[in-house]
């Protein structure tokens, strides 16, 4: 029984072998013919995609041009501006009752020797001035996460300030630049901020267009502090 049954398949196999043959031929040609198509397909997307990148090239130089030239004209436009800054006046005249270094010495109970500042001639007389700050350079936000929806890059402009003023460098968006007196005041040109739960005004995050205008955002900060007076010096 077994033999009959080997011999029936192999029977059945050699009926069904040129057949399957026939198929893998017919496969094998369908296949040479979709890999040229696909080839073809692939060489017409890639200069479609030669054509379109030139046809943008010619669209976007034109308007490149003009932005690059428009974003120069706006930062020669704020290469020299000005913000609030805290400015020292001289010294007043030194009475009688200090040493050399303006301080006076004391005796505690306990015997110990102290000295501090003395309080008629120990400081100089503090006030809100125009500093003028000088653009020194433009860095990207890409590294910060400034990307804007439309794939532009928010840079921050470095300022730093002119003369011998002992003032540091600092960051700002093009943003911070106050170009007129803003309708509620001068309150809402700076920032606030809060450190160790309590809030006060940076009176250096804002810059102003004209020194005219800071000006005026000084004596509007003077007036709020209480300046001039005579007071150690603060940073800012």
């Amino acid at each position: 029984m077994s033999e009959e049954m080997d011999k029936a398949l192999a029977a059945v196999a050699a009926q069904l072998q040129p057949e399957l043959q026939r198929r893998v031929s017919e496969l094998e040609g369908e296949n040479k013919l979709l890999r040229e198509h696909l080839g073809t397909a692939k060489k017409a997307a890639e200069e479609m995609k030669k054509e379109r990148d030139l046809y943008m090239g010619r669209v976007d130089m034109p308007l490149r041009g003009a932005w690059l030239g428009e974003a120069l004209e706006t930062l020669a436009d704020n290469a020299v501006v000005y913000r609030v800054a805290l400015a020292q006046g001289e010294w007043p005249e030194k009475c009688p009752d200090c040493d050399d270094r303006r301080k006076v010495r004391f005796t505690s109970p306990q015997g110990h020797e102290y000295s501090e500042t003395c309080d008629k001639c120990g400081n100089r007389i503090v006030r809100f001035e125009p500093e003028e700050v000088v653009l020194k350079q433009l860095r990207s936000g890409r590294w910060n996460g400034r990307i804007n929806d439309d794939g532009t890059i928010e840079s921050d402009l470095l300022y730093e300030a002119r003369g011998d003023r002992d003032s540091s460098s600092r960051c700002y968006e093009l943003r911070a630049i106050v170009r007129e007196e803003p309708e509620g005041g001068f309150d809402s040109a700076f920032v606030r901020r809060c450190e160790d739960d309590e809030e006060y005004v940076d009176y250096g995050s804002a810059l102003f267009a004209t020194e005219e205008l800071c000006r005026s955002a000084c004596e509007w900060a003077n007036e709020r502090v209480g300046y001039p007076k005579k007071e150690a010096m603060h940073i800012w």
